[in-house]
């Protein structure tokens, strides 16, 4: 009888169920206190737009970066995004990641979402990034607020330590190669 009255009282008492718990990975840290967009200076972090939300130029710590700040009136800097994918992919093997920053679309305004799918669409792109950014990302006097962009399309090499290794202003094939090539330690014997 006791039997019956223990095993009564447990199965009508809710049993507390412990969910199992996913730890939280570990928060990245860098092995700087202090950023600069100058070269030879680790880049200062920042957030754009992009077609799935928002994205930081930090996610890309570790790997080598051509970063272009362009606008979608710009008609080298439209050059430039068709060239973006196909550079992207030529250096896969290297990891290398070509992020388009686009700080105005055809009107003079940021972009929009839409603006962005329009360029990737235009420019044939499919998983280079392309971001939409607004001219409180360029700052000429204090680079660690800002980017020095004096002219349509900027490039920045940033290496995979995060550190600013070039700076192109206006296009250039040959000079985004060598860029790319200096920052893979594919090394041409130029600094861009």
């Amino acid at each position: 009888m006791f039997r019956l009255l223990f095993a009564l009282l447990f199965a009508c008492n809710p049993q507390k169920t412990v969910e199992p718990q996913t730890p939280e990975p570990p928060a990245i840290t860098y092995p700087w206190d202090e950023c600069s967009n100058e070269l030879q200076h680790h880049a200062c972090n920042f957030e754009a737009i992009t077609t799935d939300g928002l994205e930081e130029l930090y996610q890309y710590y570790q790997r080598p970066i051509v970063l272009d700040l362009s606008t979608m009136w710009c008609g080298y800097c439209q050059v430039a995004g068709r060239e973006a994918q196909l550079i992207q992919d030529q250096y896969s093997d290297k990891g290398l990641v070509y992020i388009t920053v686009l700080i105005e679309n055809f009107e003079g305004m940021p972009p929009t979402v839409e603006d962005l799918e329009g360029w990737k669409l235009n420019m044939g792109v499919d998983d280079a990034p392309v971001w939409g950014a607004s001219r409180d990302l360029i700052n000429l006097t204090d680079p660690s607020l800002g980017w020095d962009v004096t002219g349509w399309p900027t490039f920045y090499f940033i290496d995979e330590d995060m550190v600013v290794q070039g700076l192109l202003r206006g296009y250039s094939h040959q000079r985004i190669l060598e860029g790319i090539e200096f920052i893979t330690k594919e090394d041409t014997g130029s600094n861009p």
